[in-house]
C-alpha cells in the first residue's frame, strides 16, 4: 500500500517522511522504494545498536540536508525522527502502523504542514492491533485537548492580590 500512495503522490514533485516503528522494515522499504520512479529514499535510523543499522550524529545532519536539498525525497525513520528534527517541508507523513501514545502522534503529525499546507496518512491494518492502537491514541489526543481546553478557560494571567511591576517602586 505504501508504494501505491508514493507512486501516487510522486507525479507532483514531494517531500515525503514515512514513520515505520522497526529497523529492519524500515531497511526493507527503503529497498523496495529505490525501485520507484522519481524515489530517492533513505533510511534514517538513530545510533547503531549492537551489530545492527545506525547513523552517526553527522550522518543524520548529512541525510537532513539533503532531504532539505531535495538529493532525497522520502525518509523512512524510526521514533529517532519524530522530534527534535528541522525539516521545513514535508508534503505527506505517512504511518506506516499506528502507534499507541498521543503525544508520539501528535509528534509524527506536527512533520507536516509547517510551511504550506500537508497531508498525513496512516496505516491500518484491519483485524490486528493496529485497530486498537489509532483509537487508543484519538482518545489520548482527545482527552489531552479536553484537558488544555479546561486549564486555559480556569487559568486567570491575573488575581486581584497580585500587585502589576509598575506598582512596585
Amino acid at each position: 500500500k505504501i508504494l501505491d500512495i508514493v507512486k501516487k503522490e510522486m507525479k507532483e514533485e514531494v517531500k515525503i517522511l514515512i514513520f515505520n516503528q522497526y529497523r529492519d522494515s524500515a531497511k526493507n522499504l527503503v529497498d523496495k522504494l529505490n525501485g520507484v520512479d522519481n524515489v530517492k529514499a533513505k533510511l534514517f535510523v538513530g545510533q547503531m545498536k549492537k551489530k545492527g543499522t545506525g547513523l552517526t550524529q553527522k550522518e543524520q545532519i548529512q541525510m537532513i540536508e539533503d532531504f532539505k536539498e531535495g538529493k532525497c525525497n522520502v525518509l523512512v525513520g524510526t521514533s529517532v525522527s519524530e522530534e527534535g528534527l528541522d525539516i521545513p517541508q514535508v508534503d505527506l507523513v505517512l504511518f506506516y502502523e499506528p502507534v499507541p501514545s498521543a503525544i508520539r502522534t501528535v509528534q509524527r503529525r506536527g512533520r507536516t504542514g509547517r510551511m504550506s499546507e500537508g497531508k498525513v496518512k496512516v496505516l491500518v491494518t484491519k483485524g490486528t492491533r493496529d485497530e486498537a492502537y489509532r483509537w487508543t491514541a484519538y482518545h489520548k489526543e482527545n482527552r489531552m485537548h479536553r484537558v488544555l481546553k479546561t486549564l486555559k478557560s480556569n487559568l486567570s494571567l491575573s488575581s486581584p492580590e497580585q500587585k502589576r511591576v509598575s506598582e512596585f517602586g
